[in-house]
């Protein structure tokens, strides 16, 4: 749900760009000069006034300049007129020259700064009347749409992040059962996105102002998350019919698990042992998986599964009689099995192009260089493969010990 507000803001901030590059003809811009009209007659009477300020201003410089070597030199003489003469009529001229040459300076000093406040005067309406043209009040009205759509989208994210709050404490507070809490909260957190996706993107679309001006927001949106918007369309595929729920079995990548949650953009799966035993572990996997790789879900369609395990008798070992004991005490326990597996298979048949074969338990006979290998092949369901490999194996150990002419080889398992 928070990847969603961040494609949401996305969405706003590319609409802004959108605006402000595409004109309402729909055709992209080559550079703002063949968009924009030429400057109005006062704004060229102002720009030309400038030129020719700076132009004067760069010929003040230049005399400011030439005073002030001026005034340095005379300082000099007048220095060196102290040090080697005692002519108080030659002191004086030298130094009248120098006084001269410093109101010079002076001078031009101060038409300099004249020069730069009429300057800065003239920027000043230049800038004035640029901020009173039709292009510039048009951008400005641009940007406060956009910034009027970014807090109205940020406060549609906040009034729907608060509401998705108050409902699932609801939820909490008054339903018992796990799993009608888990899709209740779920039915919320779907419910609050997808509302404000709806109303974020209407906000959106009324202010493109162009066909080309919408597909300019989407086409950028989608390339830059192609990884969330490939999840985000696998999340649809993962819940319609040929997907997975919570509480299924399913393998990705050799990773076993069973689903405890399914996000928008992920999927969390509580790891299981091959054996089938869980080890606490939860990993998250990217909804993009169904589209690009193959998974197995041992709960979809049929949670039973074919199970072996292998016994290795010695060579003198009653073999047939160990056979036949393994098939009566399984056949046995598989019965009410076997009835709600047969249930399950037809249902297969009629949705699947599927041979119904034998589902009752086999022994398997081979003989090994160590001894007889019987292989026990049965029917069980995904989460009970651990618990009736116990259970067997120990009916194996218990009931085979108890006869005489069946013996286990050194290498009990195969």
């Amino acid at each position: 749900m928070k990847q969603v507000f961040v494609i949401l803001i996305l969405c706003v901030s590319l609409q802004g760009w959108a605006q402000i590059s595409i004109p309402a003809g729909g055709a992209l811009t080559e550079t703002p000069a063949v968009q924009q009209k030429g400057p109005s007659p006062e704004l060229q009477k102002l720009e030309t006034e400038k030129q020719t300020q700076l132009q004067l201003l760069s010929q003040l410089e230049s005399e400011v300049q030439e005073a002030q070597k001026k005034y340095e030199f005379e300082q000099q003489e007048y220095e060196k007129v102290k040090v080697v003469s005692r002519d108080w009529n030659r002191r004086n001229a030298a130094e009248a020259s120098m006084m001269q040459a410093l109101s010079n300076l002076q001078d031009a000093k101060e038409k300099l700064n004249a020069q730069k406040i009429s300057l800065l005067k003239v920027e000043t309406q230049i800038e004035k009347t640029q901020l009173n043209s039709p292009q510039s009040k048009e951008t400005r009205k641009k940007i406060n749409t956009i910034l009027k759509n970014g807090v109205i989208t940020l406060g549609i994210i906040v009034l729907f992040i608060i509401l998705s709050a108050l409902g699932k404490s609801l939820v909490n507070r008054r339903i018992k059962s796990m799993y009608k809490k888990y899709y209740a909260r779920k039915i919320i957190s779907y419910t609050v996105a997808v509302t404000a996706f709806i109303a974020v993107i209407n906000l959106v679309m009324l202010n493109m102002t162009s066909l080309l001006g919408t597909f300019a927001v989407l086409l950028p949106t989608v390339l830059i998350f192609i990884d969330i918007f490939q999840s985000f369309v696998g999340w649809f595929v993962i819940i319609g019919p040929r997907g997975y729920k919570p509480g299924d079995r399913i393998e990705v990548d050799d990773i076993l698990g069973d689903v405890i949650d399914i996000g928008i953009l992920r999927t969390a799966l509580l790891e299981v042992k091959k054996e089938g035993q869980s080890t606490g572990k939860i990993v998250f996997i990217p909804n993009s998986h169904v589209l690009k790789k193959p998974f197995f879900n041992y709960s979809a369609a049929s949670q039973y599964i074919w199970n072996e395990i292998s016994f290795l008798l010695t060579h003198e070992s009653n073999w047939q009689n160990a056979r036949k004991l393994l098939l009566e005490y399984v056949n046995a326990d598989s019965v009410e099995l076997l009835k709600r597996a047969d249930v399950t298979v037809d249902k297969l048949t009629n949705r699947f192009m599927f041979i119904k074969g034998i589902m009752t338990p086999t022994v398997y006979t081979k003989i090994m260089p160590s001894g007889i290998e019987l292989t026990l092949r049965y029917l069980t369901t995904v989460r009970d493969r651990r618990n009736s490999e116990d259970q067997y194996f120990t009916f194996a150990f218990e009931k085979f010990k108890s006869e005489k002419d069946i013996k286990f080889a050194k290498n009990l398992i195969n």
